[in-house]
């Protein structure tokens, strides 16, 4: 069956990019008109972020979003095909923060969140600078998926660490220089054992993991984000973010993460995504001891 539905996609990423976008705005009005995917959900988080917006300036944030969503499928898809020379193409990639941490001979961290495409991630780090790049990578309920998207990312040098025995998996690492890319923005799957805080005006549980990392292993750690200056076309810019996590606390660390993404959210909220219920998990009063903002939480 993998190999079905895999020749399957590889065929249909030989279609032209005009092609494939012809099929992306197909989808963006099924999703946004006909099944009004998610809808309801996304239009909750834009008004609960953007509060000061009117509902029509909320509403073209929205259409955009559906718009950039469809798209990082189909160029999901592309990548099957995709030549370094394509992909050179289509991703400005700045180094020159990686190169310098490389050049120290120590290894570094990228957090970020999850801007589009996030799919042209495992393609551009391997590629476009010097470390070997590593991730974790969540394992999917389907198998033929999971081996479907693992290959996918793992096409031009990425190494994933599979989430439920990453602490084996890295231990090849461990005595090596490597950039390890982190998701920092997902739901913590146990929020009684997560850091709580005000985000995007409610409050919201954010993992520790990468924030204690940080501490035991005082690697520089890299923020990373992603703009896109036109269809198809990304542009990935690191910027320094804790060159000695020793200095501070993890909670310290979360908190500045938490400010930082939501900037970056408010600069192109049409790129962040949006359909991932973020808040699913709510907030409760017993949280309180887990509570690092310096701020109290936001209830309205």
């Amino acid at each position: 069956m993998f190999y079905l539905v895999y020749g399957f996609f590889y065929l249909l990423s030989l279609l032209p990019y005009r092609v494939m976008y012809l099929i992306s705005d197909g989808v963006y009005a099924l999703l946004y008109y006909v099944f009004k995917y998610r809808k309801e959900l996304v239009f909750s988080h834009l008004a609960q972020t953007f509060p000061d917006l009117s509902a029509k300036e909320r509403e073209e944030i929205a259409r955009r979003f559906y718009r950039n969503f469809t798209d990082v499928w189909v160029e999901m898809i592309k990548i099957f095909s995709m030549s370094q020379k394509e992909a050179a193409k289509r991703m400005k990639f700045d180094s020159s923060l990686a190169e310098k941490w490389y050049s120290t001979g120590k290894s570094v961290q990228i957090v970020g969140g999850h801007f589009m495409n996030w799919e042209y991630v495992p393609v551009a780090m391997p590629l476009f600078q010097p470390f070997p790049a590593l991730a974790i990578f969540m394992p999917l309920k389907s198998a033929v998926m999971d081996k479907l998207v693992f290959r996918l990312r793992t096409r031009f040098g990425m190494f994933l660490l599979r989430a439920g025995n990453m602490q084996e998996e890295i231990k090849p690492w461990l005595n090596r220089q490597y950039l390890m890319v982190v998701g920092a923005d997902q739901s913590p799957s146990n929020p009684d054992s997560a850091y709580w805080l005000n985000f995007c005006n409610k409050p919201a549980g954010f993992i520790k993991g990468p924030w204690i990392r940080a501490i035991r292993q005082n690697q520089p750690y890299i923020y990373m984000t992603i703009r896109k200056p036109k269809r198809g076309h990304y542009e990935f810019t690191m910027y320094p973010f804790a060159d000695n996590p020793a200095d501070f606390s993890p909670e310290e660390l979360a908190r500045k993460f938490a400010v930082t993404l939501e900037e970056d959210i408010r600069e192109m909220p049409e790129l962040y995504l949006w359909t991932h219920n973020r808040w699913k998990k709510p907030w409760k009063p017993e949280y309180l001891k887990k509570w690092v903002d310096t701020a109290p939480p936001k209830l309205n």
